[in-house]
């Protein structure tokens, strides 16, 4: 297999656009792995008697104006990613044409083609948001940040380092909604001198940006991240700028020089991380990794027969176990499970003398457990088919995650029905990883996660009721284990009235447990998270 990637410009013909620079590197780090062939989309448009020579590849969509009808219909049948630069779901591309950065629905197009994509690489979590917006989609993966090769990282430590002088830098943009004129305005107003910045020559644009102490960038249009606003602070450069730039909402944006062009080399592997794991769901007969897969039972017989037709039904369960364990239930559970364990030589069922609580019953089934992926299975909760196994084969590839998890929808009727394929209309919130994002248990209901996590942050907290699997997680973030959210709506939640972590009945016990673990944790959510919700957990 290789990959087919397509965009309208490439960097080989001279275009120096960020997309483009981008995309070059990101080939170019690709290439190490796979076979990589680049074609515009003109290109690709006007000859169909080609295409059945990509079949059986993977496509990588870039910039694609000028990619035919006919050509995305053809591609929605394959495997595919877009990586996203900007807004080509909307004619105008330009969400702040509208109130609250949401189109009317006229306004919306390609909609079919990104909802079909395995996923849509967007460049911060500024970006997912507005696209979330507008097409309601849940495919979308926050890279957080943006390639620059070896040389360019370099080329900008070395201007980093260099004595600036005191005035402001402006782009000469061409484009109307890179608004020079707003902010040579801005700098007129205030009496402060100013440069307009412009090159063909990337380096040499580097230079003159850099050469000063400030950057200056007021955008008309949401900018996905901006690359200039980024450059200038890897070297060392304050940035005024306004809240159309998305890259000033990630957590990254509060360093800037040496130690943002660390993170940016770090982002190199990273984003061929995530990417080489979207595409490897389709080699999965290389690696099997196998999967301990955890439920506590008590009191679940309404649930028990629904719960197992779920989980082996997972495309992946003949390499997991299922580890039952009972905490001592009055009901009769067994006896369906017995009928399963027959067929299923896979299900393992233990049953305890006393109740230790869902905590407690989680550790005992980890402590059992034969293999190095665990993913907790409640027994009201039902899981996509192919759950487990994008979920295995992702942290198979992605050695540098400890945990995924992704989002699911929510439904309040008891015996509702999983039906692959179907919107169930509420989706239970999550977010993308950061420590700050924490802040909200983020691996939900059906999270999968290395046993190796318990070796650094020990077990589960068998003295909480109800946010044990948040006290844990924010232990296991605190020393050091890494969180990512996997693309797609992948399971459904029941919000159980009867729940421990649900139920009216529990809600003081609940409260005073969720404050204990943000006073406990509030040094890993960070000062400004801590200011937003002490007032709260004061009560």
């Amino acid at each position: 297999m290789k990959i087919i990637y397509l965009a309208d410009y490439l960097y080989e013909d001279g275009i120096l656009g960020g997309g483009e620079i981008n995309d070059h590197e990101l080939c170019s780090i690709l290439g190490k792995e796979y076979e990589i062939e680049k074609i515009k989309c003109k290109d690709f448009s006007q000859k169909p008697e080609t295409w059945k020579k990509t079949s059986g590849n993977f496509f990588i969509i870039s910039n694609f104006a000028f990619l035919s009808e006919k050509a995305k219909d053809f591609i929605k049948r394959k495997k595919y990613i877009i990586y996203e630069h900007d807004h080509k779901y909307l004619v105008q591309r330009n969400p702040g044409l509208f109130k609250d950065l949401k189109a009317p629905e006229d306004q919306i197009i390609n909609k079919d083609f990104y909802e079909k994509a395995r996923a849509i690489i967007c460049q911060s979590q500024y970006h997912v948001d507005i696209v979330k917006n507008n097409l309601q989609i849940n495919n979308l993966v926050n890279i957080s940040g943006n390639l620059w090769s070896e040389k360019a990282l370099n080329k900008m430590e070395q201007i980093c380092n260099r004595e600036k002088e005191d005035k402001c830098s402006i782009v000469n943009a061409s484009v109307f909604h890179k608004s020079t004129k707003d902010s040579k305005e801005y700098c007129e107003k205030r009496e402060w001198e100013y440069e307009l910045m412009h090159s063909q020559d990337y380096y040499k644009f580097l230079e003159l940006l850099g050469s000063n102490k400030k950057l200056v960038f007021l955008p008309k249009a949401p900018e996905t991240l901006s690359r200039v606003v980024v450059e200038a602070r890897m070297m060392g450069m304050s940035v005024l700028t306004n809240d159309k730039v998305g890259a000033t909402g990630e957590p990254w944006f509060k360093v800037k020089g040496a130690s943002l062009i660390e993170v940016m080399r770090g982002k190199r592997e990273e984003i061929k991380s995530r990417i080489l794991g979207l595409i490897s769901i389709d080699e999965s007969k290389k690696k099997v990794p196998k999967v301990s897969i955890i439920t506590s039972l008590y009191r679940g017989q309404k649930y028990i027969e629904r719960f197992l037709c779920n989980i082996i039904s997972q495309t992946y369960f003949q390499n997991c176990e299922l580890i039952i364990v009972d905490a001592n239930s009055p009901e009769n559970e067994y006896k369906t499970i017995e009928k399963y364990q027959k067929k299923y030589k896979n299900i393992r069922y233990f049953k305890l003398k006393e109740d230790p609580g869902i905590y407690g019953c989680w550790n005992y089934g980890i402590e059992k457990s034969k293999y190095d992926l665990i993913t907790n299975a409640n027994l009201d909760d039902l899981r996509s088919p192919e759950q487990i196994e994008k979920f295995a084969l992702f942290l198979e590839r992605n050695k540098d995650i400890d945990l995924l998890y992704s989002e699911c929808y929510a439904t309040s009727l008891e015996q509702e029905v999983y039906i692959d394929g179907k919107d169930y209309g509420n989706v239970y919130p999550t977010y993308s990883f950061s420590k700050e994002a924490m802040i909200k248990c983020l691996p939900g209901c059906m999270p999968m996660w290395r046993k190796s996590i318990h070796t650094k942050a020990g077990y589960f907290n068998e003295e909480y009721k109800s946010a044990g699997d948040h006290e844990m997680w924010l232990r296991a973030v605190d020393s050091g284990s890494v969180f990512w959210k996997y693309p797609g709506i992948h399971g459904l939640y029941y919000n159980n009235p009867d729940g421990v972590s649900t139920s009216t009945e529990n809600q003081d016990q609940r409260f005073q447990e969720e404050k204990n673990v943000f006073w406990k944790y509030c040094h890993v959510f960070g000062e400004k998270v801590k200011r937003q919700y002490e007032g709260y957990f004061s009560q």
